[in-house]
Protein backbone atom coordinates (compact mmCIF):
# COMPACT_ATOMS: atom_id res chain seq x y z
CA UNK A 1 0.00 0.00 0.00
CA UNK A 2 1.13 3.51 -0.80
CA UNK A 3 1.13 5.84 2.21
CA UNK A 4 -1.20 8.81 1.91
CA UNK A 5 -3.55 7.29 -0.64
CA UNK A 6 -3.97 3.86 0.90
CA UNK A 7 -4.00 2.30 -2.56
CA UNK A 8 -1.97 -0.68 -3.70
CA UNK A 9 1.30 0.06 -5.49
CA UNK A 10 -0.16 -1.31 -8.76
CA UNK A 11 -3.06 1.18 -8.52
CA UNK A 12 -0.64 4.04 -7.91
CA UNK A 13 1.47 2.97 -10.86
CA UNK A 14 -1.56 2.70 -13.13
CA UNK A 15 -2.78 6.14 -12.03
CA UNK A 16 0.61 7.64 -12.84
CA UNK A 17 0.57 6.09 -16.32
CA UNK A 18 -2.88 7.56 -16.95
CA UNK A 19 -1.69 10.97 -15.77
CA UNK A 20 1.21 10.67 -18.22
CA UNK A 21 -1.34 9.91 -20.96
CA UNK A 22 -3.30 13.06 -20.03
CA UNK A 23 -0.15 15.17 -20.37
CA UNK A 24 0.85 13.40 -23.60
CA UNK A 25 -2.58 14.14 -25.01
CA UNK A 26 -1.93 17.85 -24.61
CA UNK A 27 1.23 18.00 -26.72
CA UNK A 28 1.25 20.15 -29.85
CA UNK A 29 0.24 18.52 -33.11
CA UNK A 30 -1.02 14.96 -33.37
CA UNK A 31 -0.81 13.63 -29.83
CA UNK A 32 -2.19 10.17 -30.65
CA UNK A 33 1.24 8.51 -30.82
CA UNK A 34 2.42 10.11 -27.59
CA UNK A 35 -0.82 9.17 -25.80
CA UNK A 36 -0.65 5.58 -27.06
CA UNK A 37 2.98 5.32 -25.98
CA UNK A 38 2.07 6.50 -22.49
CA UNK A 39 -0.82 4.04 -22.23
CA UNK A 40 1.37 1.16 -23.42
CA UNK A 41 3.36 1.64 -20.24
CA UNK A 42 0.44 0.07 -18.34
CA UNK A 43 1.89 -3.30 -19.30
CA UNK A 44 5.01 -2.38 -17.30
CA UNK A 45 3.02 -1.86 -14.10
CA UNK A 46 2.87 -5.28 -12.48
CA UNK A 47 -0.66 -5.94 -11.25
CA UNK A 48 -2.29 -2.94 -12.95
CA UNK A 49 -4.52 -5.39 -14.79
CA UNK A 50 -4.66 -9.07 -15.55
CA UNK A 51 -6.20 -10.83 -18.55
CA UNK A 52 -6.96 -14.53 -18.26
CA UNK A 53 -8.04 -16.76 -21.14
CA UNK A 54 -10.03 -19.84 -20.15
CA UNK A 55 -9.98 -23.23 -21.86
CA UNK A 56 -13.16 -22.10 -23.64
CA UNK A 57 -11.30 -19.05 -25.07
CA UNK A 58 -13.21 -16.65 -22.84
CA UNK A 59 -11.28 -13.63 -21.60
CA UNK A 60 -11.59 -12.48 -18.03
CA UNK A 61 -10.21 -9.08 -17.04
CA UNK A 62 -9.13 -8.12 -13.52
CA UNK A 63 -9.09 -4.32 -13.47
CA UNK A 64 -9.46 -3.44 -9.78
CA UNK A 65 -6.04 -1.75 -9.47
CA UNK A 66 -6.48 0.18 -12.72
CA UNK A 67 -9.98 1.32 -11.81
CA UNK A 68 -9.10 1.90 -8.15
CA UNK A 69 -6.15 4.13 -9.02
CA UNK A 70 -8.29 6.05 -11.50
CA UNK A 71 -11.05 6.59 -8.94
CA UNK A 72 -8.62 7.88 -6.31
CA UNK A 73 -7.19 10.40 -8.79
CA UNK A 74 -10.67 11.46 -9.96
CA UNK A 75 -11.79 11.91 -6.36
CA UNK A 76 -8.77 14.11 -5.62
CA UNK A 77 -9.25 16.23 -8.74
CA UNK A 78 -12.96 16.69 -8.06
CA UNK A 79 -12.20 17.72 -4.47
CA UNK A 80 -9.60 20.26 -5.67
CA UNK A 81 -12.03 21.68 -8.26
CA UNK A 82 -14.85 21.89 -5.71
CA UNK A 83 -12.64 23.63 -3.16
CA UNK A 84 -11.27 26.02 -5.78
CA UNK A 85 -14.72 26.97 -7.04
CA UNK A 86 -16.39 26.99 -3.62
CA UNK A 87 -19.02 24.43 -4.66
CA UNK A 88 -19.87 20.87 -3.68
CA UNK A 89 -18.27 17.80 -5.20
CA UNK A 90 -21.73 16.85 -6.45
CA UNK A 91 -21.93 20.11 -8.41
CA UNK A 92 -18.57 19.40 -10.05
CA UNK A 93 -19.73 15.89 -10.98
CA UNK A 94 -23.00 17.30 -12.33
CA UNK A 95 -21.03 19.74 -14.49
CA UNK A 96 -18.86 16.88 -15.76
CA UNK A 97 -21.94 14.83 -16.61
CA UNK A 98 -23.38 17.77 -18.55
CA UNK A 99 -20.08 18.17 -20.40
CA UNK A 100 -20.11 14.45 -21.31
CA UNK A 101 -23.67 14.63 -22.64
Amino acid sequence: MTEGTGMPEAGRGAANVLLDAVIANGVDGDSTAATNLAIQRLSEVEGAYRATITDEDEVTLELSNLIGGTLVVMHRLIAIAADGQGVSREEIVSDLRAWLA
